[in-house]
């Protein structure tokens, strides 16, 4: 062996505690980023799949309306049970962040309009209407009790009934509705 490399092996002692620390810190820094990244993503997803649930929901309230020649009030929940709804319920926003969820709003009397309003589990809210166009994000504060229907009065000022889809307080069904479609 050359004398060079034993000088070279016997100096050779590993890292000083500083390099270590230097590692450490890069690794915390790009881990903190990978955590930031991943909620973004999975926040995204979670939004994406309520909008996708609202569209399906919109696709139902259209054959209905085809089979029917109106929209379902206040028997919504048996009226479309033929029509295979089924939602995303991993991605909605459940107790204690919202005490009720997925929520069908009409006008009491009426069977000619509708609405249905969500929080995605990111904590945006969405809905639609039979005339908003599309899904549009709810940008008020969700209220804290439907029972007078603020949220559904905040999506259309006529609409004055709704149908929960999720409400925590339910102890007889159970949280979540049969017409929302998750196994039970």
């Amino acid at each position: 062996m050359k004398a060079w490399a034993k000088h070279f092996m016997k100096t050779s002692n590993g890292f000083t505690i500083v390099e270590l620390l230097i590692v450490l810190v890069v690794i915390g820094i790009l881990a903190a980023i990978l955590f930031i990244g991943y909620g973004a993503v999975q926040n995204n997803a979670h939004d994406k799949s309520v909008q996708s649930d609202l569209n399906q929901f919109a696709d139902i309230m259209a054959l209905y309306s085809i089979d029917n020649q109106t929209f379902p009030g206040s028997s919504m929940s048996s009226a479309i049970e033929g029509y295979n709804f089924k939602i995303s319920i991993d991605s909605y926003a459940v107790a204690p962040v919202a005490t009720y969820n997925l929520n069908y709003c009409y006008v009491d009397g009426s069977t000619d309009r509708y609405g249905l309003a969500a929080m995605s589990k990111s904590g945006k809210a969405f809905y639609l209407t039979d005339s908003s166009g599309g899904i549009k994000e709810y940008t008020d504060p969700w209220p804290a009790d439907i029972t007078g229907g603020d949220l559904c009065a905040a999506i259309d000022v006529a609409f004055d009934r709704s149908i929960r889809g999720y409400a925590s307080n339910d102890s007889v069904t159970g949280p979540w509705r049969a017409w929302t479609g998750p196994a039970l």
